[in-house]
């Protein structure tokens, strides 16, 4: 079998202060690897190092683009990147400001655009390969009350993985996201206070159990392994989607004085909502069948057309090693049929 090793490596993870970021530090710390360990609170940082001697340390707010330039243009050749950090700041739609949404948007979704650019031009000045991990979450799909820009925020990244994927895979470098469900530290304990919402989402799990730190730590480092060498632009989900359940839940929050609009700002050491994991769309250039519809009505002096056909037409992927899944394109041609 083989082992994770990350010896000769360096490694940078940011919101490494807490949660997922500070046990992915020392998981990789452990297994070899020189690690940057990026966070906004020195205090964090201070305890980090005393737990893992030689971790290099950087306090930045990453909302601050000028800030995270000069911060992490001296850190040097970085081989694996891990994109952890963000604040979840929960309020009604209706109630969300500029600066709350330009607080999220900064911190949780352009931080990655930014520190993404900065490692990825140097694995390319050097010509060598590279692995990017982006901390996602199930809201880029299932979302709760008061979680708008947290929620866009995480949709954005899922696209944004994909985009890296492409263009950074022809000088290989691989970029893939891990989208986590309902972990259950501070953070999800403060979301999912209901115990019978706790029970159901419980018995739903094939596994009966909630996801732990540890098990987004090793999505996460799988994802930076060669053990996933030919893996790029995929969503892992950390768990598995409740369908149905999450929206309803999501309605019962709008109730639930657990859902305050004034909740605190939260972050990635707590709970993350999952990426549906169903079907995905297939590649195969086959044609499907023909659907015939009942007759539509047609305002007069036309008559009516007896059927509607609608084909569907699948474009061929011109280039295998797309990520982007091919689509199908709807094509809908009124049929007359004879009298």
């Amino acid at each position: 079998m083989m082992q994770l090793n990350f010896h000769g490596l360096k490694a940078l993870v940011t919101g490494a202060g807490k949660g997922i970021g500070r046990d992915t530090v020392k998981v990789l710390h452990a297994l070899g690897a020189r690690v940057v360990a990026v966070s906004r609170t020195n205090a964090d940082l201070v305890s980090l190092s005393k737990e893992c001697p030689g971790v290099e340390p950087v306090c930045v707010d990453l909302g601050d683009w000028e800030a995270t330039e000069r911060a992490l243009g001296s850190v040097g050749p970085v081989d694996l990147l891990v994109n952890n950090a963000a604040v979840a700041l929960t309020y009604p739609f209706l109630e969300t400001t500029k600066e709350v949404f330009d607080r999220s948007f900064n911190v949780n979704l352009r931080s990655v655009f930014q520190v993404s650019q900065i490692v990825a031009r140097g694995m390319i000045d050097r010509g060598v390969p590279g692995s990017i991990v982006n901390v996602s979450s199930m809201v880029a799909h299932v979302t709760f009350p008061n979680l708008a820009a947290y929620s866009c925020t995480k949709g954005g990244m899922t696209m944004l993985t994909k985009a890296m994927a492409m263009e950074l895979g022809p000088h290989k470098i691989r970029v893939n996201s891990v989208n986590p469900t309902v972990v259950l530290t501070a953070m999800g304990k403060h979301v999912t206070a209901d115990p019978e919402v706790l029970r159901k989402l419980k018995e739903r799990h094939p596994l009966q159990k909630f996801a732990e730190v540890e098990d987004v730590v090793n999505s996460i480092l799988f994802l930076l392994s060669d053990l996933s060498a030919s893996t790029s632009g995929f969503g892992h989900p950390c768990g598995r989607r409740v369908p149905g359940l999450l929206e309803r839940l999501a309605r019962r929050g709008q109730q639930d004085p657990a859902c305050s609009a004034k909740a605190p700002c939260l972050d990635h050491s707590s709970t993350h909502m999952p990426h549906p994991t169903g079907s995905q769309l297939s590649r195969s250039t086959s044609m499907l069948p023909t659907i015939a519809l009942p007759p539509l009505p047609v305002p007069q002096p036309c008559r009516p057309a007896a059927a509607t056909l609608i084909r569907i037409h699948p474009l061929p992927a011109r280039d295998p090693a797309l990520v982007i899944p091919t689509h199908h394109v709807l094509r809908c041609v009124p049929v007359h049929l004879p009298k």
